[in-house]
């Protein structure tokens, strides 16, 4: 597969190409104990048929993702933290540019059969975060796919209980019994990693924890390159909040944050008529106020999320926007 330096697309496409019943399946469960961030791999033990239901994962999904690329209604887009993709939508990033999901995959990074076979004692079970389905061609590097998992899955854990048929009469599993089922919420191979489910691929790899810990960083980075008149109100509302601190983590990557001034800021708020931001002079600075009374129409704006429509001239809140790649033609 060679999928080193490729292009994701290209090995996306590359990547549908697999025979996956050619391949060894594996599958390992990723548990965190206590308040480790970095989970500890055990694979488990699987008999012939329960091993073909996860292949069978696996060919399903290739099976729609093929049928959905050809007739293009499959669309891959770069990872952006604070997007919310369409169904028909894939994100894919570069694992060497995330250092927190990479650290978090290293125990994947050894021979199957080294990793500890799993053992259902409870620190174990209580702390599954995720499981991960290996496919493993003869003679090339080993596909990851991940699926969420919750100790709920596991029946005796759980509000359900389950009765088994034997003998005509029902009677009640005692058994320890893990549930799976037929979804992926994203895969790898390499350092190119494809998210399918975007929800489920953060509570995975502990996105939000991340920007949590990260928020300080990023309103300093704000405050230092926009004026914000009562920014303490500002940061106390966005540093309990996930989805405001996600959205700051955007903005603060932004390359024009660097380079825009205040003057570009009042031109789309004169032009979209953002009356609920307003502009002071404070000791002959202009300065943008925060409003508490609509607490993300600032994000919004600093989002660069007004866009004027060329079809009708007017201005739109695009609350999912993405960069959009033009190809130029060669002369």
């Amino acid at each position: 597969m060679a999928a080193g330096e490729q292009d994701s697309n290209a090995v996306f496409d590359q990547l549908l190409k697999l025979d996956v019943t050619r391949c060894a399946v594996h599958v390992c469960v990723a548990s965190c104990i206590g308040d480790d961030d970095i989970p500890e791999f055990q694979r488990l033990q699987l008999a012939t048929e329960l091993t073909a239901e996860f292949r069978n994962v696996i060919v399903g999904a290739f099976q729609r993702w093929r049928k959905e690329k050809e007739a293009y209604q499959l669309v891959l887009w770069p990872h952006l933290d604070g997007t919310r993709p369409e169904p028909h939508e894939f994100e894919y990033l570069d694992l060497d540019m995330h250092d927190s999901i990479r650290v978090q995959l290293e125990g994947l990074a050894r021979p199957i059969i080294d990793l500890p076979l799993f053992e259902a004692d409870d620190e174990i079970v209580s702390g599954i975060r995720f499981y991960v389905i290996i496919a493993q061609p003869a003679d090339d590097e080993p596909v990851y796919f991940f699926r969420t998992y919750t100790p709920k899955r596991e029946l005796s854990r759980s509000k359900w209980f389950a009765g088994w048929l034997r003998g005509g009469q029902f009677d009640k599993v005692d058994t320890p019994t893990f549930l799976f089922d037929d979804r992926i919420d994203c895969f790898c191979v390499g350092k190119h990693m494809f998210v399918v489910q975007k929800t489920n691929f953060q509570a995975i790899f502990r996105f939000f924890e991340m920007v949590a810990r990260a928020a300080t960083a990023t309103l300093s980075i704000i405050q230092s390159r926009i004026s914000i008149k009562n920014f303490k109100e500002f940061a106390e509302d966005c540093q309990g909040h996930l989805q405001k601190l996600a959205k700051l983590k955007n903005i603060a990557q932004q390359p024009y944050l660097s380079t825009i001034s205040m003057s570009d800021i009042r031109a789309v708020i004169d032009l979209a008529q953002l009356k609920n931001i307003p502009i002071e002079k404070v000791n002959g600075v202009e300065m943008l106020v925060y409003d508490r009374k609509d607490r993300w129409a600032l994000l919004r704006l600093l989002d660069n999320h007004y866009m004027q429509s060329l079809l009708t001239k007017g201005f739109f809140d695009a609350t999912d926007k993405r960069p959009l790649v033009v190809e130029r033609k060669r002369r």
